[in-house]
Protein backbone atom coordinates (compact mmCIF):
# COMPACT_ATOMS: atom_id res chain seq x y z
CA UNK A 1 0.00 0.00 0.00
CA UNK A 2 1.36 3.41 -0.97
CA UNK A 3 2.22 5.58 2.01
CA UNK A 4 -0.04 8.58 2.42
CA UNK A 5 1.83 11.90 2.69
CA UNK A 6 -1.05 14.37 2.67
CA UNK A 7 -2.19 14.19 6.29
CA UNK A 8 -3.40 17.44 7.80
CA UNK A 9 -0.61 17.37 10.38
CA UNK A 10 2.73 17.88 8.65
CA UNK A 11 5.59 17.19 11.08
CA UNK A 12 8.23 19.06 9.07
CA UNK A 13 5.97 22.08 8.62
CA UNK A 14 5.41 22.07 12.38
CA UNK A 15 9.17 21.98 13.07
CA UNK A 16 9.66 24.99 10.79
CA UNK A 17 6.90 26.85 12.65
CA UNK A 18 8.75 26.23 15.92
CA UNK A 19 12.00 27.36 14.31
CA UNK A 20 10.41 30.62 13.18
CA UNK A 21 8.85 31.32 16.59
CA UNK A 22 11.12 33.45 18.82
CA UNK A 23 9.70 31.84 21.96
CA UNK A 24 9.84 28.27 20.67
CA UNK A 25 12.90 28.09 18.43
CA UNK A 26 15.19 27.11 21.33
CA UNK A 27 13.29 23.81 21.57
CA UNK A 28 14.44 22.90 18.05
CA UNK A 29 17.95 24.31 18.50
CA UNK A 30 18.57 22.35 21.74
CA UNK A 31 17.25 19.13 20.20
CA UNK A 32 19.39 19.46 17.08
CA UNK A 33 22.51 20.31 19.11
CA UNK A 34 22.17 17.81 21.98
CA UNK A 35 20.30 14.89 20.37
CA UNK A 36 21.27 15.14 16.69
CA UNK A 37 24.84 16.46 17.21
CA UNK A 38 24.20 19.57 15.15
CA UNK A 39 22.20 17.96 12.34
CA UNK A 40 18.79 19.29 11.29
CA UNK A 41 15.56 17.45 12.11
CA UNK A 42 14.52 15.44 9.04
CA UNK A 43 11.75 13.04 8.08
CA UNK A 44 8.34 12.31 9.61
CA UNK A 45 7.43 11.37 13.16
CA UNK A 46 8.24 7.69 12.48
CA UNK A 47 11.81 8.71 11.54
CA UNK A 48 12.57 10.35 14.90
CA UNK A 49 14.68 8.60 17.52
CA UNK A 50 12.03 9.09 20.20
CA UNK A 51 9.53 7.29 17.98
CA UNK A 52 11.83 4.39 17.09
CA UNK A 53 13.09 3.79 20.63
CA UNK A 54 9.94 4.64 22.61
CA UNK A 55 6.62 5.35 20.83
CA UNK A 56 6.93 2.33 18.52
CA UNK A 57 6.66 0.08 21.62
CA UNK A 58 3.02 1.12 22.03
CA UNK A 59 1.68 -1.61 19.78
CA UNK A 60 -0.61 -3.15 18.67
CA UNK A 61 -2.72 -0.03 18.51
CA UNK A 62 -6.34 -0.89 19.37
CA UNK A 63 -9.15 0.23 17.08
CA UNK A 64 -11.06 3.22 18.36
CA UNK A 65 -13.85 5.47 17.12
CA UNK A 66 -12.79 8.33 14.83
CA UNK A 67 -14.48 11.57 13.83
CA UNK A 68 -16.83 10.61 10.99
CA UNK A 69 -15.52 13.12 8.44
CA UNK A 70 -11.80 12.94 9.32
CA UNK A 71 -11.05 9.23 9.03
CA UNK A 72 -8.56 9.67 6.17
CA UNK A 73 -7.08 12.98 7.30
CA UNK A 74 -4.71 11.90 10.10
CA UNK A 75 -2.35 9.11 11.03
CA UNK A 76 -4.54 7.73 13.83
CA UNK A 77 -2.04 5.05 14.84
CA UNK A 78 0.60 7.66 15.62
CA UNK A 79 -1.91 9.87 17.44
CA UNK A 80 -2.72 6.97 19.77
CA UNK A 81 1.00 6.31 20.35
CA UNK A 82 1.58 9.99 21.14
CA UNK A 83 -1.30 10.01 23.63
CA UNK A 84 -0.35 6.70 25.24
CA UNK A 85 3.30 7.75 25.65
CA UNK A 86 2.56 11.19 27.11
CA UNK A 87 2.82 11.62 30.90
CA UNK A 88 0.81 14.85 30.74
CA UNK A 89 -2.58 13.23 30.17
CA UNK A 90 -4.61 10.24 31.23
CA UNK A 91 -6.41 8.10 28.68
CA UNK A 92 -8.60 5.05 28.54
CA UNK A 93 -10.77 3.01 26.18
CA UNK A 94 -14.47 2.61 26.80
CA UNK A 95 -17.44 1.34 24.87
CA UNK A 96 -19.90 4.13 23.96
CA UNK A 97 -22.80 1.74 24.58
CA UNK A 98 -23.18 -1.63 26.22
CA UNK A 99 -22.39 -3.38 23.00
CA UNK A 100 -19.12 -5.17 22.31
CA UNK A 101 -19.73 -5.12 18.55
CA UNK A 102 -18.64 -1.51 18.15
CA UNK A 103 -15.19 0.06 18.46
CA UNK A 104 -14.23 1.75 21.69
CA UNK A 105 -14.02 5.45 22.42
CA UNK A 106 -10.51 6.76 23.08
CA UNK A 107 -10.98 9.20 25.95
CA UNK A 108 -8.28 11.64 27.09
CA UNK A 109 -8.29 13.60 30.33
CA UNK A 110 -6.11 16.60 31.16
CA UNK A 111 -5.88 19.03 34.06
CA UNK A 112 -6.29 22.70 33.16
CA UNK A 113 -6.44 25.43 35.82
CA UNK A 114 -7.45 22.88 38.48
CA UNK A 115 -10.24 21.68 36.20
CA UNK A 116 -10.38 18.20 34.65
CA UNK A 117 -11.29 18.21 30.98
CA UNK A 118 -12.31 14.95 29.28
CA UNK A 119 -12.68 14.52 25.55
CA UNK A 120 -13.52 11.65 23.22
CA UNK A 121 -11.31 11.62 20.12
CA UNK A 122 -14.37 10.89 17.96
CA UNK A 123 -15.88 14.25 18.96
CA UNK A 124 -12.89 16.45 18.12
CA UNK A 125 -12.57 18.88 15.23
CA UNK A 126 -9.57 18.90 12.91
CA UNK A 127 -7.93 21.96 14.51
CA UNK A 128 -8.17 20.26 17.94
CA UNK A 129 -6.54 17.09 16.62
CA UNK A 130 -3.73 19.07 14.97
CA UNK A 131 -3.17 20.80 18.31
CA UNK A 132 -2.84 17.41 20.03
CA UNK A 133 -0.13 16.37 17.56
CA UNK A 134 1.70 19.64 18.22
CA UNK A 135 1.52 19.36 22.02
CA UNK A 136 2.67 15.74 22.18
CA UNK A 137 5.43 16.11 19.58
CA UNK A 138 6.87 19.11 21.45
CA UNK A 139 6.68 17.10 24.66
CA UNK A 140 8.64 14.16 23.19
CA UNK A 141 11.27 16.49 21.73
CA UNK A 142 11.80 18.10 25.15
CA UNK A 143 11.96 14.72 26.92
CA UNK A 144 14.54 13.44 24.45
CA UNK A 145 16.78 16.42 25.32
CA UNK A 146 16.30 15.78 29.06
CA UNK A 147 17.15 12.11 28.54
CA UNK A 148 20.67 13.17 27.47
CA UNK A 149 21.25 15.00 30.77
CA UNK A 150 22.65 12.70 33.45
CA UNK A 151 20.58 14.13 36.29
CA UNK A 152 17.33 13.61 34.34
CA UNK A 153 18.04 10.28 32.62
CA UNK A 154 16.75 7.98 35.37
CA UNK A 155 13.64 10.10 35.88
CA UNK A 156 12.73 10.07 32.19
CA UNK A 157 13.28 6.30 31.93
CA UNK A 158 11.08 5.79 34.98
CA UNK A 159 8.30 7.92 33.44
CA UNK A 160 8.49 6.01 30.15
CA UNK A 161 8.39 2.61 31.84
CA UNK A 162 5.35 3.72 33.80
CA UNK A 163 3.56 4.74 30.59
CA UNK A 164 4.42 1.41 28.94
CA UNK A 165 3.02 -0.47 31.94
CA UNK A 166 -0.12 1.64 31.74
CA UNK A 167 -0.46 0.70 28.08
CA UNK A 168 -0.19 -3.02 28.88
CA UNK A 169 -3.03 -2.63 31.37
CA UNK A 170 -5.26 -0.67 29.04
CA UNK A 171 -4.88 -2.23 25.60
CA UNK A 172 -7.24 -5.08 26.49
CA UNK A 173 -10.20 -3.33 28.11
CA UNK A 174 -12.82 -5.40 29.84
CA UNK A 175 -15.85 -6.17 27.73
CA UNK A 176 -19.06 -4.50 28.83
CA UNK A 177 -22.00 -6.56 30.10
CA UNK A 178 -24.07 -8.52 27.60
CA UNK A 179 -27.04 -6.87 25.94
CA UNK A 180 -29.46 -8.62 28.27
CA UNK A 181 -28.20 -6.35 31.06
CA UNK A 182 -28.50 -3.21 28.96
CA UNK A 183 -30.33 -0.42 30.66
CA UNK A 184 -32.92 1.49 28.64
CA UNK A 185 -31.84 4.87 27.36
CA UNK A 186 -32.98 7.80 29.41
CA UNK A 187 -34.78 10.78 27.96
CA UNK A 188 -32.23 13.43 28.90
CA UNK A 189 -31.90 15.87 26.00
CA UNK A 190 -30.20 19.20 25.38
CA UNK A 191 -31.67 22.29 23.74
CA UNK A 192 -29.23 24.93 22.42
CA UNK A 193 -30.57 28.45 22.02
CA UNK A 194 -29.84 32.16 22.43
CA UNK A 195 -30.23 33.89 25.80
CA UNK A 196 -33.30 35.68 24.46
CA UNK A 197 -34.94 32.39 23.50
CA UNK A 198 -33.90 30.82 26.83
CA UNK A 199 -35.62 33.63 28.74
CA UNK A 200 -38.93 32.96 26.96
CA UNK A 201 -38.63 29.20 27.44
CA UNK A 202 -37.82 29.48 31.14
CA UNK A 203 -40.64 31.88 31.95
CA UNK A 204 -43.27 30.17 29.77
CA UNK A 205 -42.38 26.55 30.52
CA UNK A 206 -42.60 25.28 26.97
CA UNK A 207 -40.59 24.76 23.78
CA UNK A 208 -41.88 25.12 20.23
CA UNK A 209 -42.72 21.87 18.45
CA UNK A 210 -42.77 23.14 14.87
CA UNK A 211 -44.30 21.62 11.76
CA UNK A 212 -41.75 19.34 10.13
CA UNK A 213 -42.34 20.98 6.73
CA UNK A 214 -40.43 24.07 7.87
CA UNK A 215 -37.29 22.47 9.30
CA UNK A 216 -33.80 23.54 8.19
CA UNK A 217 -32.98 20.36 6.30
CA UNK A 218 -34.75 20.74 2.96
CA UNK A 219 -35.26 17.01 2.51
CA UNK A 220 -36.29 16.43 6.14
CA UNK A 221 -39.94 15.72 5.34
CA UNK A 222 -39.46 13.51 2.29
CA UNK A 223 -36.39 11.59 3.48
CA UNK A 224 -38.31 9.32 5.86
CA UNK A 225 -40.96 8.61 3.24
CA UNK A 226 -38.25 7.69 0.72
CA UNK A 227 -36.73 5.33 3.28
CA UNK A 228 -40.14 3.69 3.78
CA UNK A 229 -40.50 3.12 0.02
CA UNK A 230 -36.95 1.76 -0.13
CA UNK A 231 -37.78 -0.57 2.76
CA UNK A 232 -40.83 -1.80 0.86
CA UNK A 233 -38.58 -2.60 -2.11
CA UNK A 234 -36.03 -4.51 -0.04
CA UNK A 235 -38.64 -6.44 1.92
CA UNK A 236 -40.37 -7.37 -1.34
CA UNK A 237 -37.12 -8.99 -2.53
CA UNK A 238 -36.65 -11.15 0.57
CA UNK A 239 -40.02 -11.81 2.24
CA UNK A 240 -41.54 -15.30 2.23
CA UNK A 241 -44.97 -13.95 3.12
CA UNK A 242 -46.88 -14.39 -0.15
CA UNK A 243 -49.66 -11.94 0.74
CA UNK A 244 -47.22 -9.24 1.82
CA UNK A 245 -45.08 -9.81 -1.29
CA UNK A 246 -48.12 -9.47 -3.58
CA UNK A 247 -49.24 -6.21 -2.01
CA UNK A 248 -45.74 -4.68 -1.86
CA UNK A 249 -45.08 -5.67 -5.46
CA UNK A 250 -48.23 -3.89 -6.59
CA UNK A 251 -47.42 -0.82 -4.49
CA UNK A 252 -43.81 -0.25 -5.56
CA UNK A 253 -44.47 -1.00 -9.25
CA UNK A 254 -47.36 1.44 -9.49
CA UNK A 255 -46.28 5.12 -9.46
CA UNK A 256 -49.79 6.16 -8.42
CA UNK A 257 -49.57 4.02 -5.28
CA UNK A 258 -46.12 5.39 -4.39
CA UNK A 259 -47.44 8.90 -4.93
CA UNK A 260 -50.43 8.17 -2.73
CA UNK A 261 -48.20 6.97 0.11
CA UNK A 262 -46.10 10.13 -0.08
CA UNK A 263 -49.16 12.35 -0.19
CA UNK A 264 -50.87 10.59 2.69
CA UNK A 265 -47.81 10.74 4.91
CA UNK A 266 -46.89 14.35 4.21
CA UNK A 267 -50.22 16.16 4.01
CA UNK A 268 -50.85 16.13 7.78
CA UNK A 269 -49.13 18.22 10.43
CA UNK A 270 -46.14 16.50 12.06
CA UNK A 271 -44.83 18.60 14.93
CA UNK A 272 -41.26 18.09 16.10
CA UNK A 273 -38.96 19.54 18.74
CA UNK A 274 -35.29 18.73 18.26
CA UNK A 275 -32.55 18.25 20.84
CA UNK A 276 -29.02 16.87 21.10
CA UNK A 277 -27.78 14.14 23.40
CA UNK A 278 -24.62 16.16 24.09
CA UNK A 279 -24.70 19.05 26.57
CA UNK A 280 -21.52 20.78 25.43
CA UNK A 281 -20.80 20.24 21.74
CA UNK A 282 -19.06 22.84 19.59
CA UNK A 283 -21.03 22.15 16.41
CA UNK A 284 -24.29 22.66 18.33
CA UNK A 285 -23.07 25.92 19.86
CA UNK A 286 -22.19 27.20 16.41
CA UNK A 287 -25.41 26.11 14.71
CA UNK A 288 -28.05 26.69 17.40
CA UNK A 289 -26.46 28.28 20.49
CA UNK A 290 -25.94 31.80 19.13
CA UNK A 291 -22.38 30.89 18.06
CA UNK A 292 -21.44 30.14 21.67
CA UNK A 293 -23.08 33.21 23.24
CA UNK A 294 -26.25 31.33 24.17
CA UNK A 295 -27.06 28.54 26.62
CA UNK A 296 -27.82 24.82 26.53
CA UNK A 297 -30.92 23.80 28.50
CA UNK A 298 -30.74 20.17 29.64
CA UNK A 299 -34.08 18.41 30.20
CA UNK A 300 -35.06 15.05 31.64
CA UNK A 301 -38.34 14.24 29.93
CA UNK A 302 -38.84 11.16 32.10
CA UNK A 303 -40.17 13.63 34.69
CA UNK A 304 -43.17 14.44 32.46
CA UNK A 305 -43.33 11.13 30.57
CA UNK A 306 -46.81 9.64 30.98
CA UNK A 307 -48.15 12.88 32.37
CA UNK A 308 -51.30 14.25 30.69
CA UNK A 309 -49.28 17.16 29.36
CA UNK A 310 -46.89 14.92 27.45
CA UNK A 311 -49.13 12.16 26.12
CA UNK A 312 -49.52 11.77 22.35
CA UNK A 313 -45.81 12.57 21.96
CA UNK A 314 -43.10 10.05 21.05
CA UNK A 315 -39.51 10.53 22.16
CA UNK A 316 -36.50 8.72 20.73
CA UNK A 317 -33.03 9.10 19.24
CA UNK A 318 -32.80 9.82 15.52
CA UNK A 319 -31.65 6.87 13.39
CA UNK A 320 -29.04 7.98 10.85
CA UNK A 321 -29.10 6.01 7.60
CA UNK A 322 -28.19 6.24 3.92
CA UNK A 323 -30.71 5.56 1.18
CA UNK A 324 -28.20 3.62 -0.90
CA UNK A 325 -25.83 1.19 0.81
CA UNK A 326 -24.10 -1.81 -0.75
CA UNK A 327 -24.18 -3.63 2.57
CA UNK A 328 -27.23 -3.71 4.82
CA UNK A 329 -26.23 -1.76 7.94
CA UNK A 330 -27.40 -2.43 11.48
CA UNK A 331 -29.77 0.56 11.22
CA UNK A 332 -31.25 -0.75 7.98
CA UNK A 333 -31.80 -4.20 9.50
CA UNK A 334 -33.75 -2.65 12.36
CA UNK A 335 -35.87 -0.57 9.98
CA UNK A 336 -36.63 -3.52 7.69
CA UNK A 337 -37.67 -5.70 10.61
CA UNK A 338 -39.83 -2.91 12.07
CA UNK A 339 -41.54 -2.09 8.75
CA UNK A 340 -42.18 -5.73 7.85
CA UNK A 341 -43.67 -6.56 11.25
CA UNK A 342 -46.02 -3.58 11.13
CA UNK A 343 -47.09 -4.16 7.54
CA UNK A 344 -47.85 -7.84 8.25
CA UNK A 345 -49.93 -6.86 11.27
CA UNK A 346 -51.74 -4.23 9.21
CA UNK A 347 -52.56 -6.72 6.45
CA UNK A 348 -53.90 -9.18 9.02
CA UNK A 349 -56.09 -6.45 10.53
CA UNK A 350 -57.80 -5.48 7.27
CA UNK A 351 -57.68 -8.82 5.43
CA UNK A 352 -61.33 -9.46 6.20
CA UNK A 353 -62.25 -6.19 4.48
CA UNK A 354 -59.93 -6.01 1.49
CA UNK A 355 -56.60 -7.10 0.05
CA UNK A 356 -56.36 -4.27 -2.44
CA UNK A 357 -53.06 -2.34 -2.26
CA UNK A 358 -54.90 1.00 -2.20
CA UNK A 359 -56.81 -0.09 0.89
CA UNK A 360 -53.62 -1.26 2.58
CA UNK A 361 -52.07 2.13 1.92
CA UNK A 362 -55.03 3.79 3.61
CA UNK A 363 -54.33 1.67 6.67
CA UNK A 364 -50.58 2.08 6.93
CA UNK A 365 -50.22 1.68 10.69
CA UNK A 366 -49.70 4.75 12.84
CA UNK A 367 -46.59 3.08 14.31
CA UNK A 368 -44.91 3.50 10.92
CA UNK A 369 -46.06 7.09 10.57
CA UNK A 370 -44.64 7.87 14.00
CA UNK A 371 -41.30 6.27 13.15
CA UNK A 372 -40.69 8.12 9.88
CA UNK A 373 -39.74 11.47 11.54
CA UNK A 374 -36.94 9.66 13.39
CA UNK A 375 -35.15 8.65 10.17
CA UNK A 376 -32.53 11.13 9.01
CA UNK A 377 -29.69 11.33 6.51
CA UNK A 378 -26.43 9.91 7.91
CA UNK A 379 -24.62 13.14 6.98
CA UNK A 380 -26.19 14.68 10.12
CA UNK A 381 -25.00 11.95 12.49
CA UNK A 382 -22.64 14.28 14.34
CA UNK A 383 -25.67 16.10 15.82
CA UNK A 384 -26.66 13.04 17.93
CA UNK A 385 -30.24 14.26 17.76
CA UNK A 386 -33.09 13.34 20.09
CA UNK A 387 -36.64 14.16 18.99
CA UNK A 388 -40.06 14.66 20.48
CA UNK A 389 -42.66 14.01 17.77
CA UNK A 390 -46.41 14.54 17.60
CA UNK A 391 -48.75 13.54 14.77
CA UNK A 392 -51.43 16.21 14.96
CA UNK A 393 -54.16 13.76 13.96
CA UNK A 394 -53.53 12.09 17.32
CA UNK A 395 -54.12 15.22 19.43
CA UNK A 396 -56.30 17.60 17.39
CA UNK A 397 -59.35 16.65 19.44
CA UNK A 398 -57.63 17.88 22.60
CA UNK A 399 -58.07 21.58 23.35
CA UNK A 400 -54.76 21.76 25.19
CA UNK A 401 -52.83 21.48 21.90
CA UNK A 402 -54.05 24.40 19.75
CA UNK A 403 -51.97 25.30 16.69
CA UNK A 404 -50.06 28.57 17.11
CA UNK A 405 -48.02 30.51 14.59
CA UNK A 406 -44.66 32.27 14.58
CA UNK A 407 -42.86 34.17 11.84
CA UNK A 408 -39.40 33.77 10.39
CA UNK A 409 -37.92 35.50 7.34
CA UNK A 410 -40.00 33.68 4.74
CA UNK A 411 -42.80 31.70 6.43
CA UNK A 412 -45.56 31.84 8.99
CA UNK A 413 -44.69 28.61 10.80
CA UNK A 414 -47.31 26.47 12.59
CA UNK A 415 -46.31 25.11 16.00
CA UNK A 416 -47.74 23.64 19.18
CA UNK A 417 -46.40 23.99 22.70
CA UNK A 418 -44.27 21.23 24.17
CA UNK A 419 -44.63 21.71 27.92
CA UNK A 420 -41.74 20.42 30.00
CA UNK A 421 -43.30 20.61 33.48
CA UNK A 422 -45.41 18.11 35.36
CA UNK A 423 -48.90 18.88 36.61
CA UNK A 424 -47.31 19.41 40.04
CA UNK A 425 -45.31 22.32 38.61
CA UNK A 426 -42.10 20.27 38.76
CA UNK A 427 -39.71 21.24 36.01
CA UNK A 428 -37.84 18.68 33.92
CA UNK A 429 -35.00 21.19 33.46
CA UNK A 430 -32.00 19.68 35.25
CA UNK A 431 -29.06 21.82 34.13
CA UNK A 432 -28.07 24.99 32.27
CA UNK A 433 -24.76 25.16 30.40
CA UNK A 434 -23.53 28.65 29.54
CA UNK A 435 -21.92 28.98 26.09
CA UNK A 436 -18.14 29.06 25.56
CA UNK A 437 -18.18 32.54 23.98
CA UNK A 438 -19.86 34.27 26.94
CA UNK A 439 -17.20 36.73 28.23
CA UNK A 440 -18.20 36.84 31.91
CA UNK A 441 -19.62 33.56 33.16
CA UNK A 442 -20.08 34.69 36.77
CA UNK A 443 -22.20 37.69 35.76
CA UNK A 444 -24.28 35.55 33.40
CA UNK A 445 -24.77 32.92 36.10
CA UNK A 446 -25.80 35.57 38.62
CA UNK A 447 -28.43 36.97 36.26
CA UNK A 448 -29.78 33.49 35.50
CA UNK A 449 -30.09 32.65 39.21
CA UNK A 450 -31.84 35.94 39.89
CA UNK A 451 -34.26 35.32 37.02
CA UNK A 452 -35.05 31.74 38.11
CA UNK A 453 -35.58 32.87 41.73
CA UNK A 454 -38.11 35.44 40.53
CA UNK A 455 -40.00 32.82 38.48
CA UNK A 456 -40.02 30.42 41.43
CA UNK A 457 -41.23 33.08 43.86
CA UNK A 458 -44.04 34.00 41.49
CA UNK A 459 -45.07 30.32 41.59
CA UNK A 460 -44.82 30.11 37.82
CA UNK A 461 -42.35 27.22 37.76
CA UNK A 462 -40.36 25.58 40.54
CA UNK A 463 -36.68 26.03 39.64
CA UNK A 464 -35.33 25.45 43.16
CA UNK A 465 -33.38 22.33 42.20
CA UNK A 466 -31.50 24.35 39.56
CA UNK A 467 -30.77 27.23 41.92
CA UNK A 468 -29.93 25.31 45.10
CA UNK A 469 -28.28 22.41 43.32
CA UNK A 470 -25.88 24.77 41.54
CA UNK A 471 -26.84 23.31 38.21
CA UNK A 472 -25.50 26.20 36.13
CA UNK A 473 -22.05 25.65 34.67
CA UNK A 474 -19.74 27.05 32.03
CA UNK A 475 -18.90 25.25 28.79
CA UNK A 476 -15.43 23.72 28.89
CA UNK A 477 -14.88 24.24 25.15
CA UNK A 478 -12.16 26.85 24.43
CA UNK A 479 -14.05 28.61 21.66
CA UNK A 480 -14.25 32.31 20.83
CA UNK A 481 -15.75 33.19 17.41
Amino acid sequence: MEKKTSYLFDFQAYIEELRANEKKKKIVEDYEEIVLNGKRIEGDIQDQIWYKEYLSKFTPVPKYLLPENLKDDFDWKILFQLIASSPSCEYWLEYPEIDSSTHQELVISVENNKQTIKKCISELWSFQIIRLFEIYCEEQINYEVLLREEKEEDGIKKIRNKRLKRFEDIKKPKLPPKNKDKKPKNNVACFYCSLEAAKKILENGYIFASDMSYMNDKEELSFGVDILIKAFERINQTTKNAKLKKILNEIINNPDNVRKIKNDLTKDFVFISCFSRKADKLSQWRAYGDNGYGVCLVFDFDITKGDSKSDKFWMDDVKYIRKEEKMISKEWKEILRFVEDNMVNSIKSISQISNEPADVIDYIPSELKREIPFWKNKEFKEEEEFRNVCLYKEVQDLQKYPINFRVDKTFIIPYIKLLYNSEKNETSLIEIVVGPSVPDFEKTKKSLVCFLEKLSSDKKIDYDKIIKGRKIRKSIIPYIP
